[in-house]
């Protein structure tokens, strides 16, 4: 579930992405480029790395390039889809024949974009995908009995209690 924060004025969604790509220079400026959006971006190497950060961080939204080392983004949407989560992915890849968007779309990906790209495209497919995201969990994230902070902070409503990097905080009250 996303956090928001409530501030004098205003109210911020703090929104976790990650993005799995193999080429560290469009990694870095996509993450770069998302992040002036004001999103919270995480960056995986490959599907294998990805993988091992999904069980234990909360992510909002995935973008995952296909053709990566170790572990490729087809494999990865399916590892995905078999946990049953509404977890949206966008497959960012350089393939463009109709036969890979219709095996990515066929295996779980809620969005297809090629390479090269406008960026601002991407962040306007991003919002959509979000934007259904929360909409379709909405009442899952109002229930959520524990809040998640990017930097492992974890809050939990019911016992009232902190969490560090899953070490208890002993806060006063």
């Amino acid at each position: 579930a996303t956090l928001k924060q409530r501030t004098d004025t205003m109210t911020t969604t703090i929104t976790n992405i990650l993005l799995v790509e193999d080429d560290a220079n469009l990694s870095t400026v996509l993450a770069d480029y998302l992040r002036s959006k004001n999103y919270v971006v995480e960056t995986a190497n490959n599907g294998k790395e990805a993988w091992e950060l999904i069980p234990i961080k909360h992510y909002d939204l995935i973008i995952s390039d296909i053709t990566m080392p170790k572990m490729n983004g087809f494999e990865l949407l399916k590892l995905i889809r078999e946990l049953q989560t509404p977890l949206p992915v966008i497959m960012l890849t350089a393939k463009t024949g109709y036969t890979d968007r219709i095996s990515g779309l066929s295996l779980g990906a809620d969005d297809y974009v090629t390479k090269p790209f406008n960026p601002l495209e991407l962040v306007a497919r991003v919002k959509a995908q979000l934007r259904r995201y929360h909409q379709y969990n909405e009442n899952e994230a109002e229930n959520s009995d524990i809040i998640e902070i990017p930097g492992g902070l974890e809050i939990n409503r019911t016992t009232h209690t902190c969490t560090l990097y899953g070490e208890k905080l002993n806060l006063t009250p």
